[in-house]
């Protein structure tokens, strides 16, 4: 047996771990109300990575509402990486561990077909991380085919030999030693997506006295000079002799992707409770050109789309 698309696979299995661990450790943190994802994502794409925290934040995903697809994703190629270097390592017992590998990649690329309609269909949003896991999944499934010597014709009815054996006598304790590593790393990797998920979550509640303090600090510095940064405007409840129930006032800035994705929540919610509700908008550009109170901000045209919105207003 060949080992040159071996060789492929464990690259494209241990790349999958890679930027499986890294979608993990960011969105643990972007779910326990820590920036990263975006910031990385647009690393990679520009501004096509603000989808990310769309993504990241829905139900989909998580499985069973609980546990990081990252995490089982990063299970999987584990195991895969694991089973491949079985195979290459022990050419004389290759086939079982090579089978339950092709098992695996066949149902990856059926939640791959998955993820990405929902992505695109349903959630309107792309990813770079996730589209990146994608094109590893769409890569091992044929170089594994080719590396077991399937035709395309043949290739999925392939998936039942580690099930009900017509071709190939396949050994069934390795093949269910194949499984039950698999299994294994999935299940394991999950436990410790949770685990970590809820130990960023409680760490972010309670930082400490220090933290809470210095945030605290930053956040009178930021909303006490509300004129300082132009362009209010009203919506909802605009007559004054009214008090509103709900009065928000809401800094923003243009170029921010959290910002755009509450925009989304709050101004379905204004028109619907006009009678009760008013919103202000204040400009708070992520730019120290023009705000001294973000100089480290990095969103270098948030001050020029925040004066042409101004300039729009008026």
């Amino acid at each position: 047996m060949g080992t040159r698309y071996l060789k492929l696979v464990l690259i494209l299995a241990v790349a999958g771990v890679f930027v499986a661990g890294w979608l993990l450790s960011t969105h643990v943190k972007l779910s326990a109300g820590q920036a990263g994802l975006t910031e990385g994502c647009m690393a990679f794409s520009g501004a096509a990575g603000a989808g990310c925290e769309k993504v990241a934040l829905s139900g989909y995903s998580y499985l069973f509402g609980v546990i990081p697809l990252a995490a089982v994703a990063l299970g999987y190629y584990l195991a895969l990486a694991l089973l491949v270097f079985w195979a290459w390592k022990s050419p004389q017992t290759a086939y079982e561990p090579l089978y339950v590998s092709f098992n695996l990649a066949t149902l990856a690329i059926v939640v791959t077909v998955i993820m990405y309609s929902i992505s695109r269909f349903v959630l309107g949003e792309f990813c770079v991380g996730c589209a990146m896991l994608w094109l590893i999944n769409l890569s091992i499934w044929p170089t594994l085919a080719k590396q077991l010597g399937l035709g395309w014709s043949g290739a999925l009815a392939a998936n039942l030999e580690t099930i009900r054996p017509k071709n190939l006598q396949l050994k069934k304790e390795r093949v269910t030693r194949g499984y039950v590593l698999a299994a294994g790393f999935v299940v394991a990797l999950s436990v410790i997506g949770v685990a970590a998920k809820a130990l960023q979550t409680q760490a972010t509640m309670f930082g400490g006295s220090d933290r809470g303090v210095e945030e605290f600090r930053v956040a009178q510095r930021v909303f006490l000079p509300p004129e300082a940064f132009g362009g209010s405007s009203a919506k909802g409840l605009t007559d004054a002799s009214k008090t509103p129930v709900l009065d928000i006032v809401k800094f923003s800035d243009f170029q921010c992707p959290a910002c755009r994705m509450a925009a989304q929540y709050l101004k379905p919610f204004v028109t619907k409770n006009a009678a009760k509700v008013r919103l202000t908008y204040r400009n708070f550009p992520l730019d120290g050109s023009c705000n001294p109170y973000a100089p480290n901000g990095g969103h270098r045209a948030a001050c020029i789309m925040s004066l042409a919105a101004i300039c729009a207003g008026e």
